[in-house]
């Protein structure tokens, strides 16, 4: 499955091919999901140097040099009102002026403030998005602008793409199986299940190549029977050991289990 939208170019292989480590399954054309991750990154920088402008604080420190040159002032004309050199008057006019200059930086600060955390909120938005597209391409079966086989050995089913077919973010692109870990689904007649038990050894005869056999054993064992063709069958689940290449998906096995 893929998390993002593609085209296909080429599929490579098969329905039913059986295929190894590392091999293409289908090239793509994944030039979008690129496109949109440059222009993520563009968008972070660019927010970022805003951040940088703002974390300066030019506005608040310019404030902030007016607000402490008033104080300097008010503190000397404060000595020269108590000596009597200055009007009450114009004493008051140097307070009013500190008064002011401290509601302005106030007001800046509390604007920087806000409009910093904005920006950092902003920045850390697109970094999350960024991480989230960039983790869609860091799948095992994604190899440059191929789907490829992330098992040892794998069977291809369920590819119904041709090269121009556009791929949907969120669908299933291909199924493909892992031969290495193949698992037997049997079913056991109502009268001889009671012999049959989680652990028990099994034979695995397949049809089509009567003179191979293989090891295996039970691993499940339903709890509830079926109706099937007339006669009550319990499910079983037989896990095969070194499967081989006449073991293969959706075909038929007889089933001996040691009582």
């Amino acid at each position: 499955v893929l998390n993002f939208g593609a085209k296909v170019k080429e599929v490579k292989v098969l329905e039913g091919q059986t295929v190894k480590a590392g091999d293409v399954l289908i090239s793509m054309d994944m030039q979008d999901i690129h496109k949109q991750i440059s222009d993520l990154q563009r968008s972070i920088d660019t927010e970022k140097l805003q951040l940088q402008k703002l974390t300066r604080g030019s506005a608040v420190s310019t404030a902030n040099e007016n607000l402490a040159r008033a104080k300097e002032d008010l503190a000397e004309q404060t000595e020269l009102f108590k000596e009597g050199i200055i009007t009450e008057d114009v004493y008051r006019t140097f307070q009013r002026k500190v008064e002011d200059l401290t509601v302005i930086a106030n007001d800046y600060k509390s604007d920087y403030g806000i409009n910093k955390q904005i920006e950092a909120q902003k920045v850390k938005a697109l970094e999350e998005n960024l991480k989230m597209l960039k983790s869609y391409l860091q799948k095992p079966y994604l190899a440059n602008q191929n789907i490829i086989s992330d098992y040892e050995n794998g069977l291809v089913q369920g590819i119904n793409l041709i090269s121009g077919d556009p791929i949907l973010p969120n669908t299933v692109v291909a199924n493909l199986v892992d031969l290495d870990s193949l698992v037997i689904d049997a079913e056991v007649s109502e009268h001889l299940i009671k012999d049959v038990k989680v652990g028990s050894s099994v034979e695995i005869c397949p049809i089509f190549d009567i003179e191979k056999t293989y090891k295996g054993t039970v691993t499940y064992v339903s709890n509830a029977g079926i109706v099937k063709n007339g006669e009550t069958v319990v499910k079983i689940e037989v896990a095969v050991e070194d499967p081989q290449r006449s073991l293969l998906p959706n075909f038929n096995v007889d089933l001996k289990i040691s009582k």
